[in-house]
């Protein structure tokens, strides 16, 4: 089993709702490494390239979409979903540590809580 880090970049099989399956889509990894480890599972956020979208609560705009291997200008959103770690086709790449700070705090604010 590969070890996925937290702000990693993968490639999945994205679930849509009730539909089997789902679609190749890129996703942050942002459930700790430890986590992943233990359960074989790993908790995710969407990336969409909808950048021109209305924006929404806990949208990120990825500064670093090259180096996390991404073609062209993206943004994670806070459409969460828990995947094992089998449905991981490959790694793209990672988010920089403090980009994926960032991310991880404008994710938070849908939660409705700062402390």
């Amino acid at each position: 089993m590969t070890d996925y880090e937290p702000g990693d970049v993968v490639l999945v099989l994205y679930p849509f709702g009730e539909r089997a399956g789902g679609k190749k889509r890129p996703v942050l990894v942002i459930s700790s490494a430890e986590h992943n480890q233990e359960t074989g599972e790993l908790l995710i956020a969407q990336i969409t390239s909808r950048v021109s979208a209305a924006p929404r609560i806990g949208d990120y705009h990825i500064q670093g979409w090259r180096e996390a291997n991404l073609p062209k200008p993206a943004l994670v959103r806070a459409r969460l979903a828990t995947i094992e770690t089998s449905q991981v086709l490959r790694k793209l790449g990672s988010m920089p540590d403090t980009e994926f700070r960032a991310a991880q705090a404008d994710l938070q604010s849908v939660f409705g809580r700062s402390d």
